[in-house]
Order: C-alpha cells, then structure tokens, then sequence
C-alpha cells in the first residue's frame, strides 16, 4: 500500500468501539417491507405495460401534444423504479455484509429491470426520429420542455 492509500485509509476507519455515520433512509422508504415501495414498484410495472401496449411502434406518428404527453408518462414512470432502486443500494452499501441486505437490493434491481424493459422502446423509437419530424414535434409546449 503506498503511503497515501494507508493515510487515507487510516482516515475512513473508525476507531474501536467507534460507529460509522449512517444515512436517514425513512425519507425514502420506512424499511425493506415497505408498503410504499411495494405500491411504487407495483404502479410503476403496471403503468409500463400499459404505456408499451399503447405507444410502442407509434412515436413517430404521433403529433407533438401526444409526444410531449408520452414523454411526461415515460418520466413519471422512470421515477418510481429508480427512487425504490435508490433506496434498496443505500440500504445494501450501508451494510454490505448482512446477506438479507443483498437480497434485498437483487429483488429490486430485477423488478426495475422488468420495468425497464417494458419502457425501453421509448428511447429506441426516440433516436430514430428524423430531426425535422422530432423539430415538429417540438412545436408543442409540453413537448418542448424537453428539448434537448
């Protein structure tokens, strides 16, 4: 180890009987049995399906008012997941060790991948839009927040 790398790690290591900080996760969620994060994920994967049913295969056809709403949809469905993976990587990285931590975090990564592929024709329809027609499309308030 080079001097440096023992300094610093001298610096990260509590000292005997010393606890490490640990991070206020009720703002997220108020445990690994969450109602609430059972209930986003749950919205989350049932709102995907339902915009895949609906708007995979039509980006390109659709005007700017509709393409601004599917943006918004795929944004509030986006937030869900990744607030509950969020929390399920904090609470592993806060203790890496206990095997029900990372458990805990599997699940939810596999469930927010399950929803990811369900909204993941989104950005692929998205890059293939011609410039002029995405400009078009842009014409519309709600669709040109999201301008690049």
């Amino acid at each position: 180890m080079t001097d440096a790398a023992g300094a610093l790690a001298e610096t990260i290591e509590p000292e005997p009987g010393e606890t490490l900080p640990r991070w206020e996760l009720r703002d997220l969620y108020d445990g690994l049995d969450s109602q609430a994060l059972g209930e986003d994920l749950e919205w989350a994967r049932a709102e995907a399906e339902s915009f895949h049913a609906e708007c995979a295969g039509r980006l390109a056809e659709m005007d700017g008012a509709a393409f601004g709403a599917a943006i918004v949809r795929y944004e509030a469905i986006a937030e869900r997941p990744h607030k509950a993976l969020s929390y399920a990587q904090l609470v592993f990285a806060g203790d890496i060790a206990d095997p029900e931590n990372g458990r805990f975090m599997q699940t939810v990564q596999e469930q927010v991948n399950a929803i990811s592929t369900e909204t993941l024709f989104f950005t692929l329809e998205l890059n293939r839009l011609e410039d002029d027609d995405l400009e078009a499309k842009f014409a519309d308030p709600v669709a040109d927040r999201y301008r690049p």
